[in-house]
């Protein structure tokens, strides 16, 4: 298979090229639906995590994704020589034999440095993840890339013309597979009659046999290449599940328009373009009822406005009016604004997916971080407390900035696994923890605030508001963490049998709890004194990091869907500078007050 998709590079490398027109219109070809991952999305979104898949960017060259999009399945041979895929490791580079100071390569580039390695593929993929080498995964990555990309090039190959010179007896037909389809046979069964005439020595051919038979070769190699190709499911057949990619129904009548539409575009013809663009986007709406035209409009603002990135400027802006003297009504409109934006964007998420805006553990960080802001903002605006401010922003600009990171290939904004999509318990159960954990990490956060000012001496009275303050977020956190955690109980029982089972997972979450409750019965009886209590608020960061992402690295229990690679060491690193941060704070302040034993 991988040897037949390259010898269709070859083919594709000699198909005419066409210049692209500047003024193209794409916003209605962006609109047009698509199946992938499990859902109905647009073609700007199928577009976009393609083009960050193979390449890490948002746009190549001067080419918006919609752009790039077009190009790879209207004019196969210029993407062939896009400069598309990212490649870093310097080991893989030298095994290539590619150049060191070059990051992005064409498939065409790729196409003779991969070869070498084809017969290094079974071996590799018959080995555990874990004992690959970087270069090694990156190389079974770069060939499942390639290979995607080759499949999307040719989702329309039957349609764009094929640059040879018919034979007299098809010349009359249009220099398509589409259009020599019916009459396939017929060119095999000619070239078979020559074949037992002439044998297999085309020399021995008349330059009209020698066509003929370069014709039926192309023929098969587009044929055999096209099988399974699922690449790009535009034609709705019959409800969600039975969405069909081009060459499953290249007979279809719907093909016309497409054929127009790869006419306009080798054509230069914009106006025609963005006609047809607009007739298909219709049509396809029009045979679809898993999706609505606003949703998919929706999905498209949502990825070009990229409100979390918004959301986080105005964060970061509000941070740095905190400290600017009689400007603390600015800190709290930006601060407003961000959350208006990063609400905006959860909101929309929930109206794309149609489901609450925590089932993975991307979104349960931007859900957590709204959250946090949202009651540090509350503080801030009762209280005109720049601390409660400044620690919501600075952890919600940290749970932003880690989300990015739990994603391989961008924000597919992915379908639930058949798992988490069940019922109301399920629901409110993960509302109710990942509410736990935002209160657990403003409460941690406004520790921390609390012990470099009692380091600090002074502010006494700013000091003792922040303990006031402490106190109820804790126990507001205990409050929803312990009834999250029954709530998965209740949801564990009727999804697999039994209220608990000692999942790692499940004793993460106890962890928590019964962390709260050694704090606030230290608290309460007398035995933990304030700097004590400060202290194991402020490491609850850490109690929870362990249990939301900690847990996931075992990759034992029924919780697979929240499996995780790849984050080990930062994990570490951040309980490790945690543990000797909030120690060094402790000696340091015990030894700055001189009073250990009235702390």
């Amino acid at each position: 298979m991988i040897r037949l998709f390259f010898t269709l590079l070859l083919f594709l490398c000699a198909l005419p090229q066409y210049a692209r027109a500047a003024d193209f219109d794409y916003s209605a070809f962006a609109q047009i639906p698509v199946l992938h991952e499990g859902r109905i999305k647009p073609l700007d979104s199928f577009a976009r995590l393609h083009l960050k898949r193979f390449s890490g960017q948002s746009h190549v060259r001067d080419l918006s994704p919609s752009a790039w999009l077009a190009q790879t399945l209207f004019d196969p041979a210029r993407a062939t020589e896009t400069k598309l895929f990212f490649v870093q490791n310097k080991d893989l580079k030298m095994q290539l034999g590619l150049p060191l100071d070059q990051k992005l390569f064409s498939v065409i580039e790729l196409q003779g440095a991969l070869a070498p390695t084809l017969s290094q593929i079974p071996a590799l993929l018959a080995k555990e993840d874990g004992a690959l080498t970087p270069a090694q995964n990156e190389v079974l990555q770069l060939h499942d890339d390639v290979l995607q990309y080759l499949s999307l090039m040719r989702s329309f190959s039957m349609i764009l013309p094929l640059n040879i010179d018919l034979p007299e007896k098809y010349s009359d037909s249009a220099p398509n597979y589409l259009a020599l389809y019916p009459v396939q046979d017929d060119i095999l069964r000619d070239v078979k009659r020559i074949i037992k005439v002439k044998g297999d020595n085309i020399e021995r051919y008349s330059k009209d046999e020698q066509k003929l038979a370069a014709l039926s070769y192309q023929l098969t190699i587009l044929q055999n290449a096209a099988q399974n190709n699922q690449s790009l499911a535009i034609f709705p057949q019959g409800g969600p599940g039975g969405w069909r990619a081009p060459w499953q129904v290249f007979a279809h009548e719907d093909l016309t328009l497409w054929q127009n539409l790869a006419a306009a575009y080798r054509s230069n013809n914009a106006q025609h373009w963005r006609d047809i663009s607009a007739q298909i986007t219709q049509h396809a709406q029009d045979n679809t009822s898993a999706t609505t035209p606003q949703k998919l409009k929706l999905e498209i603002l949502y990825n070009r406005l990229k409100p979390y990135h918004v959301a986080m400027a105005l964060y970061a802006l509000s941070m740095l009016l905190i400290f600017a003297p009689a400007r603390f009504i600015w800190a709290q409109a930006s601060f407003s604004l961000a959350a208006l934006a990063h609400s905006a964007a959860i909101t929309a998420r929930m109206m794309i997916l149609e489901r609450p805006p925590v089932g993975t553990l991307y979104e349960s960080l931007l859900f957590v971080g709204l959250i946090t802001a949202l009651i540090a903002l509350f503080i801030a605006l009762k209280q005109q407390s720049r601390a409660a401010l400044f620690a919501g922003g600075m952890a919600t600009l940290l749970l932003l900035s880690i989300a990015p990171y739990l994603l391989q290939d961008g924000d597919s904004l992915e379908m639930l696994v058949a798992v988490l999509n069940t019922n109301f318990w399920l629901t409110i159960h993960v509302l109710c923890i990942t509410a736990g954990y935002a209160l657990c990490i403003l409460s941690a956060c406004l520790a921390h605030v609390a012990l470099f000012l009692r380091l600090r001496g002074g502010a006494k009275d700013l000091l003792r508001k922040l303990q006031q303050n402490i106190y109820p977020i804790s126990m507001f956190a205990l409050l929803f963490t312990a009834v999250g955690t029954i709530l998965g109980g209740i949801w564990a029982d009727q999804s697999w049998g039994r209220f608990w089972g000692w999942d790692p997972k499940e004793n993460g979450a106890l962890l928590i709890v019964l962390w709260l409750i050694w704090l606030q019965h230290g608290r309460i009886s007398g035995h933990m004194k304030p700097l004590h209590f400060l202290i194991g608020n402020a490491y609850l960061n850490v109690i929870v990091a362990l249990a939301w992402f900690g847990v996931n690295l075992l990759g034992v229990g029924l919780h697979s869907y929240g499996f995780i690679n790849g984050i080990a060491w930062s994990l570490g690193l951040f309980v490790a500078g945690e543990t000797l941060l909030l120690s060094g704070l402790w000696i340091m302040i015990r030894i700055r007050e001189k009073k250990p034993h009235e702390a």
